[in-house]
Protein backbone atom coordinates (compact mmCIF):
# COMPACT_ATOMS: atom_id res chain seq x y z
CA UNK A 1 0.00 0.00 0.00
CA UNK A 2 1.10 3.61 -0.50
CA UNK A 3 2.74 5.06 2.64
CA UNK A 4 -0.30 7.15 3.58
CA UNK A 5 -3.07 4.77 2.56
CA UNK A 6 -6.04 4.29 4.86
CA UNK A 7 -4.97 0.73 5.63
CA UNK A 8 -1.52 1.83 6.80
CA UNK A 9 -3.08 4.54 8.97
CA UNK A 10 -5.36 1.94 10.56
CA UNK A 11 -2.30 -0.20 11.31
CA UNK A 12 -0.54 2.77 12.93
CA UNK A 13 -3.65 3.56 15.00
CA UNK A 14 -3.85 -0.05 16.15
CA UNK A 15 -0.16 0.03 17.05
CA UNK A 16 -0.68 3.09 19.24
CA UNK A 17 -3.80 1.63 20.83
CA UNK A 18 -1.97 -1.60 21.65
CA UNK A 19 1.03 0.05 23.30
CA UNK A 20 0.78 -0.61 27.03
CA UNK A 21 2.90 1.09 29.68
CA UNK A 22 3.37 -0.40 33.14
CA UNK A 23 3.96 1.94 36.09
CA UNK A 24 5.55 1.13 39.47
CA UNK A 25 5.58 3.24 42.62
CA UNK A 26 8.72 2.52 44.65
CA UNK A 27 8.00 5.08 47.40
CA UNK A 28 4.44 4.49 48.54
CA UNK A 29 5.05 5.68 52.09
CA UNK A 30 6.72 9.01 51.25
CA UNK A 31 6.58 10.21 47.62
CA UNK A 32 8.66 13.29 48.47
CA UNK A 33 11.60 11.04 49.44
CA UNK A 34 12.16 10.43 45.73
CA UNK A 35 13.11 14.11 45.41
CA UNK A 36 16.23 14.54 47.60
CA UNK A 37 16.73 18.26 46.95
CA UNK A 38 13.09 19.26 47.22
CA UNK A 39 12.74 17.27 50.44
CA UNK A 40 15.80 18.92 52.01
CA UNK A 41 15.17 20.91 55.19
CA UNK A 42 16.13 24.24 53.62
CA UNK A 43 13.83 23.94 50.64
CA UNK A 44 10.99 22.60 52.77
CA UNK A 45 11.25 25.77 54.86
CA UNK A 46 11.20 27.94 51.74
CA UNK A 47 8.20 26.08 50.35
CA UNK A 48 6.39 26.68 53.62
CA UNK A 49 7.26 30.40 53.58
CA UNK A 50 6.07 30.75 49.97
CA UNK A 51 2.92 28.70 50.69
CA UNK A 52 3.90 26.03 48.17
CA UNK A 53 3.72 23.11 50.64
CA UNK A 54 0.07 22.50 51.40
CA UNK A 55 -1.29 22.36 47.85
CA UNK A 56 1.73 20.73 46.21
CA UNK A 57 1.99 17.08 45.25
CA UNK A 58 5.10 15.22 44.12
CA UNK A 59 5.29 11.77 42.59
CA UNK A 60 7.97 9.72 40.86
CA UNK A 61 7.07 6.46 39.12
CA UNK A 62 9.22 4.02 37.21
CA UNK A 63 7.74 2.51 34.06
CA UNK A 64 8.31 0.31 31.04
CA UNK A 65 8.71 0.07 28.09
CA UNK A 66 10.74 3.21 27.30
CA UNK A 67 8.98 6.40 26.23
CA UNK A 68 8.79 7.49 22.61
CA UNK A 69 7.30 10.79 21.41
CA UNK A 70 5.21 8.79 18.96
CA UNK A 71 3.21 7.54 21.99
CA UNK A 72 2.93 10.88 23.82
CA UNK A 73 -0.87 10.89 24.14
CA UNK A 74 -1.08 7.20 24.99
CA UNK A 75 1.69 7.41 27.58
CA UNK A 76 0.25 10.44 29.41
CA UNK A 77 -3.26 9.00 29.26
CA UNK A 78 -2.17 5.66 30.71
CA UNK A 79 -0.13 7.44 33.39
CA UNK A 80 -3.14 9.43 34.62
CA UNK A 81 -5.42 6.40 34.49
CA UNK A 82 -3.03 3.98 36.19
CA UNK A 83 -3.79 2.80 39.74
CA UNK A 84 -0.27 3.70 40.79
CA UNK A 85 -0.82 7.33 39.81
CA UNK A 86 -4.46 7.53 40.88
CA UNK A 87 -3.81 6.26 44.40
CA UNK A 88 -0.53 8.06 45.17
CA UNK A 89 -1.07 11.38 43.41
CA UNK A 90 -2.90 14.06 45.38
CA UNK A 91 -4.70 17.11 43.99
CA UNK A 92 -6.67 19.97 45.54
CA UNK A 93 -10.27 18.80 45.69
CA UNK A 94 -12.00 22.04 46.65
CA UNK A 95 -11.49 25.80 46.96
CA UNK A 96 -10.19 25.37 50.51
CA UNK A 97 -7.33 23.36 49.08
CA UNK A 98 -8.06 20.05 50.77
CA UNK A 99 -5.88 17.41 49.09
CA UNK A 100 -7.37 14.09 48.00
CA UNK A 101 -6.35 11.14 45.85
CA UNK A 102 -6.55 11.86 42.15
CA UNK A 103 -8.78 8.84 41.53
CA UNK A 104 -11.20 9.91 44.28
CA UNK A 105 -11.56 13.39 42.75
CA UNK A 106 -12.06 11.88 39.28
CA UNK A 107 -13.90 8.86 40.66
CA UNK A 108 -16.04 8.05 37.61
CA UNK A 109 -13.84 5.70 35.58
CA UNK A 110 -15.64 6.40 32.31
CA UNK A 111 -15.47 10.17 32.77
CA UNK A 112 -11.79 9.88 33.79
CA UNK A 113 -11.04 7.88 30.64
CA UNK A 114 -12.73 10.52 28.48
CA UNK A 115 -11.21 13.51 30.29
CA UNK A 116 -7.69 12.09 30.12
CA UNK A 117 -7.91 10.21 26.83
CA UNK A 118 -4.84 10.12 24.55
CA UNK A 119 -6.28 12.77 22.25
CA UNK A 120 -7.26 14.98 25.21
CA UNK A 121 -3.82 14.68 26.81
CA UNK A 122 -2.16 15.94 23.63
CA UNK A 123 -4.13 19.17 24.11
CA UNK A 124 -3.97 19.34 27.90
CA UNK A 125 -0.19 18.82 28.15
CA UNK A 126 2.15 21.07 26.22
CA UNK A 127 5.82 20.34 25.71
CA UNK A 128 8.26 22.74 27.34
CA UNK A 129 11.78 23.54 26.18
CA UNK A 130 14.75 22.20 28.14
CA UNK A 131 17.76 23.90 26.54
CA UNK A 132 18.93 25.82 29.62
CA UNK A 133 21.59 24.18 31.80
CA UNK A 134 22.40 26.84 34.41
CA UNK A 135 21.19 29.93 36.23
CA UNK A 136 23.00 32.40 33.92
CA UNK A 137 19.67 32.41 32.09
CA UNK A 138 18.46 34.84 34.77
CA UNK A 139 21.50 37.18 34.64
CA UNK A 140 19.57 39.65 32.52
CA UNK A 141 17.29 40.35 35.49
CA UNK A 142 20.35 41.96 37.04
CA UNK A 143 21.61 43.48 33.80
CA UNK A 144 18.27 45.24 33.23
CA UNK A 145 18.03 46.54 36.79
CA UNK A 146 15.09 44.40 37.97
CA UNK A 147 17.47 43.10 40.64
CA UNK A 148 20.23 45.27 42.10
CA UNK A 149 23.62 43.68 41.44
CA UNK A 150 25.28 44.99 44.61
CA UNK A 151 22.53 44.18 47.11
CA UNK A 152 20.61 41.39 45.32
CA UNK A 153 17.42 43.25 46.26
CA UNK A 154 14.47 42.98 43.89
CA UNK A 155 13.18 46.30 42.52
CA UNK A 156 9.75 47.15 43.93
CA UNK A 157 6.84 48.44 41.81
CA UNK A 158 3.35 49.78 42.37
CA UNK A 159 1.07 46.97 43.50
CA UNK A 160 -0.78 45.07 40.79
CA UNK A 161 -3.91 43.31 42.08
CA UNK A 162 -4.90 40.10 40.31
CA UNK A 163 -7.76 37.67 40.91
CA UNK A 164 -8.19 35.94 44.26
CA UNK A 165 -6.01 38.33 46.26
CA UNK A 166 -2.82 37.66 44.32
CA UNK A 167 -0.78 40.86 44.64
CA UNK A 168 2.32 41.61 42.57
CA UNK A 169 4.63 44.15 44.20
CA UNK A 170 8.00 43.86 42.46
CA UNK A 171 9.43 44.07 38.96
CA UNK A 172 10.59 40.45 38.64
CA UNK A 173 7.23 39.04 39.64
CA UNK A 174 5.49 41.59 37.41
CA UNK A 175 7.56 40.41 34.43
CA UNK A 176 6.95 36.70 34.93
CA UNK A 177 3.36 36.78 36.19
CA UNK A 178 1.82 39.88 34.58
CA UNK A 179 3.89 39.57 31.38
CA UNK A 180 2.75 42.31 28.95
CA UNK A 181 1.80 44.64 31.84
CA UNK A 182 5.51 44.88 32.63
CA UNK A 183 7.69 47.61 31.16
CA UNK A 184 10.30 44.87 30.70
CA UNK A 185 8.07 42.57 28.68
CA UNK A 186 10.20 41.13 25.87
CA UNK A 187 13.26 40.64 28.07
CA UNK A 188 12.63 36.94 27.44
CA UNK A 189 11.22 35.92 24.07
CA UNK A 190 8.40 33.42 23.58
CA UNK A 191 10.75 30.46 23.19
CA UNK A 192 12.58 31.36 26.40
CA UNK A 193 9.32 31.82 28.29
CA UNK A 194 8.51 28.23 27.35
CA UNK A 195 11.69 26.99 29.02
CA UNK A 196 11.05 24.63 31.93
CA UNK A 197 13.41 26.59 34.19
CA UNK A 198 11.50 29.83 33.42
CA UNK A 199 8.19 28.14 34.26
CA UNK A 200 9.62 26.81 37.55
CA UNK A 201 10.72 30.33 38.48
CA UNK A 202 7.27 31.63 37.59
CA UNK A 203 5.65 29.02 39.84
CA UNK A 204 8.01 29.70 42.74
CA UNK A 205 7.52 33.47 42.48
CA UNK A 206 3.74 33.14 42.39
CA UNK A 207 3.60 30.75 45.33
CA UNK A 208 0.34 30.26 47.18
CA UNK A 209 -2.28 32.49 48.75
CA UNK A 210 -0.17 33.08 51.89
CA UNK A 211 3.12 33.63 50.06
CA UNK A 212 5.65 35.61 52.11
CA UNK A 213 7.69 37.18 49.30
CA UNK A 214 11.46 37.49 49.41
CA UNK A 215 13.17 40.88 49.12
CA UNK A 216 16.26 39.31 47.53
CA UNK A 217 16.64 37.14 44.44
CA UNK A 218 19.14 34.55 45.67
CA UNK A 219 16.64 32.34 47.60
CA UNK A 220 14.52 31.99 44.45
CA UNK A 221 17.54 31.13 42.29
CA UNK A 222 18.74 28.50 44.76
CA UNK A 223 15.28 26.96 44.97
CA UNK A 224 14.90 26.80 41.19
CA UNK A 225 18.31 25.11 40.88
CA UNK A 226 17.38 22.40 43.40
CA UNK A 227 13.95 21.77 41.87
CA UNK A 228 15.48 21.58 38.38
CA UNK A 229 18.04 19.01 39.58
CA UNK A 230 15.30 16.77 41.01
CA UNK A 231 13.01 17.02 38.00
CA UNK A 232 15.29 16.55 34.96
CA UNK A 233 18.17 14.31 33.87
CA UNK A 234 21.37 15.72 32.35
CA UNK A 235 23.56 13.48 30.20
CA UNK A 236 26.55 13.91 27.94
CA UNK A 237 25.43 13.63 24.32
CA UNK A 238 28.05 14.01 21.57
CA UNK A 239 30.52 15.46 24.10
CA UNK A 240 28.06 18.11 25.24
CA UNK A 241 25.79 18.20 28.29
CA UNK A 242 22.12 17.96 27.39
CA UNK A 243 18.85 17.61 29.28
CA UNK A 244 17.36 14.36 28.04
CA UNK A 245 14.06 14.60 29.94
CA UNK A 246 10.90 15.52 28.04
CA UNK A 247 8.88 17.97 30.11
CA UNK A 248 5.18 18.70 29.77
CA UNK A 249 3.04 21.33 31.46
CA UNK A 250 -0.62 21.40 32.40
CA UNK A 251 -1.34 25.04 33.20
CA UNK A 252 -4.25 27.16 34.42
CA UNK A 253 -5.71 27.36 30.91
CA UNK A 254 -5.31 23.83 29.56
CA UNK A 255 -6.40 21.89 32.65
CA UNK A 256 -9.77 20.11 32.57
CA UNK A 257 -12.49 21.10 35.04
CA UNK A 258 -11.79 19.78 38.52
CA UNK A 259 -8.03 19.49 38.14
CA UNK A 260 -7.48 22.84 39.89
CA UNK A 261 -10.11 24.33 42.26
CA UNK A 262 -9.65 27.85 40.82
CA UNK A 263 -9.72 27.45 37.05
CA UNK A 264 -7.62 29.94 35.09
CA UNK A 265 -5.66 31.06 38.17
CA UNK A 266 -1.99 32.00 38.10
CA UNK A 267 -0.05 29.62 40.33
CA UNK A 268 -1.81 26.53 38.99
CA UNK A 269 0.61 24.13 37.31
CA UNK A 270 1.49 20.49 36.86
CA UNK A 271 4.93 19.60 35.48
CA UNK A 272 5.49 16.11 34.08
CA UNK A 273 9.12 15.21 33.38
CA UNK A 274 9.54 11.98 31.41
CA UNK A 275 12.79 10.03 31.30
CA UNK A 276 13.40 6.70 29.61
CA UNK A 277 12.45 4.68 32.68
CA UNK A 278 10.86 7.11 35.15
CA UNK A 279 8.39 9.97 35.26
CA UNK A 280 8.46 12.83 37.80
CA UNK A 281 5.42 14.99 38.53
CA UNK A 282 5.00 18.23 40.49
CA UNK A 283 1.50 19.63 40.92
CA UNK A 284 0.51 22.86 42.64
CA UNK A 285 -2.88 24.52 42.99
CA UNK A 286 -3.26 28.17 43.96
CA UNK A 287 -5.84 28.58 46.71
CA UNK A 288 -7.32 31.86 47.92
CA UNK A 289 -7.39 31.56 51.71
CA UNK A 290 -9.35 34.78 52.35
Amino acid sequence: SPPHSSSSMVQITELIDNQQFHFTNTNNSDPLASFPNISSTDLKEQFSKWDLSNQSSFLKLSYSPSYDDFYKGEFLSQLFQSDEFGEAFMIAADKKGNMRQFKSVFSDAKLRAETFSPSAMKKICRRLNTEILNLHFFDRLYDEGLVHKETDRIQKCFDVYLDHNLTVADEVRKLLICEDQSDHYGLYDETEMEEFIYQIMKGVLTGGGLNQFEDEMKPYLEAVKLIYKDMVTVQKVSNALKITSRVFLIDEYSAPDGFFPLQGMKGNFCFIAVDDDKVSVWYHAYVDIW
